[in-house]
Parts: structure tokens; C-alpha cells; sequence
């Protein structure tokens, strides 16, 4: 239980508010669409995985986050910028333990988040600068704010990784990697994992070209000005991989700005599985043809705390399973409408999803 409460949290300080990774593609969507719906319902399950993180850190006497001004960097390290891509990672990780693998990226404009799947548990969170503030040994950041820095775990980049520990086993490590940038990790494990996350780190490579950009199998064309992406999670996957991004649109827009995961090209059974759980309550679905394509259409639940949700699901949109999520009274027929699709050959997609 500790080591989701400790994901959730850190997931909160990192990324924006997309879905967890897959392990099979079935599962991937079970999952991807708990945390959307969890996540947009905005505390309608996790109270408690709240309470018992907030809990931790107020009985460690600390929390994550800072003011001030940081120290400078090493002499010649670039400086970071103040936003990031939201289609691009700042952050490459070059070593990894045995069997472990970065199962999802989560980006956005003020961090950027990876997940890694591994025994150890770590997860890796890199801010834009500016995004931490230090003063008199404690680190203030967007989430969790004052984390006292005392003890130093070793040295990355010739800068100190602060360890700091939260309620009973909650391991945060902290290190400067440009001048004002922080990044840190998350985990529960011990001393030898502390070790395997100061080699991790010490691996870690940051710039706006250090990871390949994203590309999408779709554009979103003719939609008003102001619209913008506001962040992206990738999840690899073993063989396939599933990517939400999350659109933003100004306050005028007729258009609702959806939240669209792509993933392999599946069948109406597995837009149905997306619909299934969890929620309060029973969905409304009907079936529709859209463009020369059958697509699944779904409202609600709404519950308490919860607004009722509209999503689009299209199983096999040229090759890509796509599906659509708006908010309240929201439909998203006519954004489909607007997405210009491009088939399943990655060659053929878009580094560009907007216009």
C-alpha cells in the first residue's frame, strides 16, 4: 500500500494528470482509464491514498518543495530551460538495473516524469528551473513544500543528492542538475537501492534533445486559435505503445479540448473495456457511424464529486484504436471530426498534433 501511496504522491509532484502504464494491452486500457477517470473526477476515489501520504509527511515534520534561491551549478552546465515540451522529454536515462525499463513518460511544460519498473521502485522526476526554490536547506517545490536536505547521499554531476526521509520509509532523493533545475527520485527500498538511484542518476542525461519527439497518429486540424497541449504520457509497453495527451482550449472555444489516448488498432470489445470500471454507477452507450466509422459513445456516470463524462472510442481508426474523453456536457463527436487521421505506419505520423 505505501509504494502506491508514495507513486500517487509523486505522480502529483511531476506530471500532469494522465494514465498509468501498461503491461498488456487490456490491461493498459482497465488502467488508463481508471486514473482519467479518477484523476478528471478530482478526488472522487483516493481520499485515503491521499490522507495516509499527507499523513507521512506531516509526521516526518517535512514536505517536497521550496523558495529561495538555489545554488549554482557546475562551472559550464547548461542551463535548463524554465518550461520543457510537452512532446518531448528533457530527460534520458542511460543505466538501469537488471530487468528494469522506463514503463512510462509523463511531460509536460513544468516537469517531466518516468516511471521505471523495477524491484528497487524508484521514480524519476526532473523540474524546469525555477520550479524548486532552496533556502537554509530546504527544498520547496510545486506539491509538497519544505524538505529539509541534510543528509548527503553521494555527489552527481560534482553537485550533492540530498536524501530525506518521509514518515516511516518514504526515501526522497534530491540533487541539483543545472543551476536552479532539480530533479529527484521516489521510493521505499533501503541502502542498496540508494545506491543502484545514485547510479541511475548519475546516468541521467537532460537537454531538449537528448530523447527523440514524440509523434502522434493523428493532427487536430481547424480548431480555434489558443488551443494547446498541455501534456503528454507515454507508456511503451512491451511490444505496442499507448499515449494520452491532453489538450487545452481558451475559455471562447466551442470546441470542448479533449483528452485522446491512441494505442493499437483493437475491436468494439476493447472500447467497451475502457468504459468498464471503475465508476459509480452505469454508463450510457450507443452505438454511431462518424466519418465511415463505427465508433462507441458513452455519458456519465455522474456521482458524487463526479461530472458526468463524455468519451468517443473509435476501435480501429486506420490502424489506431482512439479514444476521446470531454468533460460535463461535453460531446466529442465534433472534435472527431476535426482529427485528421494517419494511419498505423509510425513513418507516416506527426511530430505536430495541432494544426
Amino acid at each position: 500500500m505505501l509504494e502506491t501511496e508514495i507513486r500517487d504522491l509523486f505522480q502529483r509532484q511531476v506530471a500532469s494528470d494522465l494514465p498509468v502504464a501498461r503491461v498488456s494491452i487490456a490491461e493498459a486500457h482497465r488502467a488508463a482509464r481508471r486514473r482519467l477517470r479518477l484523476r478528471r473526477a478530482a478526488a472522487a476515489v483516493s481520499p485515503l491514498i491521499a490522507a495516509v501520504a499527507v499523513l507521512a509527511i506531516a509526521a516526518s515534520g517535512s514536505a517536497l518543495t521550496g523558495a529561495g534561491r538555489a545554488p549554482a551549478g557546475p562551472g559550464g552546465q547548461p542551463a535548463a530551460p524554465r518550461q520543457f515540451s510537452s512532446t518531448r522529454s528533457y530527460v534520458r536515462l542511460t543505466w538501469l538495473p537488471g530487468r528494469s525499463a522506463v514503463t512510462q513518460y509523463r511531460l509536460s511544460s513544468a516537469s517531466d516524469g518516468l516511471d521505471i519498473s523495477s524491484s528497487i521502485v524508484w521514480d524519476f522526476g526532473a523540474m524546469a528551473a525555477g520550479q524548486c526554490q532552496l533556502r537554509h536547506r530546504t527544498l520547496s517545490c510545486p506539491v509538497i513544500r519544505g524538505l529539509p536536505l541534510r543528509r548527503v547521499a553521494g555527489l552527481v554531476g560534482g553537485r550533492p543528492m540530498y536524501l530525506s526521509v518521509l514518515g516511516i520509509n518514504v526515501r526522497i532523493l534530491s540533487w541539483e542538475y543545472a543551476p536552479g533545475a532539480w530533479a529527484q527520485m521516489a521510493g521505499t527500498s533501503g541502502a542498496s537501492a540508494v545506491r543502484a538511484a545514485l547510479r541511475i542518476a548519475r546516468g541521467a542525461r537532460f537537454g531538449p534533445a537528448v530523447a527523440a519527439p514524440a509523434r502522434f497518429p493523428y493532427r487536430l486540424v481547424g480548431v480555434p486559435a489558443g488551443w494547446s497541449l498541455s501534456g503528454l504520457s507515454i507508456s511503451p509497453g512491451y511490444h505496442d505503445l499507448i499515449q494520452t495527451a491532453t489538450f487545452s482550449a481558451p475559455a471562447s472555444s466551442r470546441l470542448s479540448a479533449p483528452v485522446i489516448t491512441a494505442a493499437p488498432a483493437g475491436t468494439m470489445a476493447s472500447c467497451k473495456r475502457l468504459i468498464a470500471s471503475p465508476a459509480v454507477g452505469e454508463y450510457q452507450v450507443r452505438y454511431q457511424t462518424i466519418r465511415g466509422y463505427r465508433v462507441l459513445l458513452s455519458f456519465g456516470p455522474a456521482g458524487q464529486g463526479s461530472p458526468r463524462q463524455h468519451s468517443l472510442c473509435v476501435p480501429d481508426a486506420d490502424g489506431t484504436l482512439l479514444e476521446l474523453q470531454g468533460g460535463p456536457n461535453s460531446s466529442m463527436v465534433p472534435v472527431f471530426e476535426h482529427l485528421r487521421l494517419l494511419g498505423a505506419n509510425p513513418a507516416r505520423w506527426t511530430t505536430r498534433p495541432l494544426g
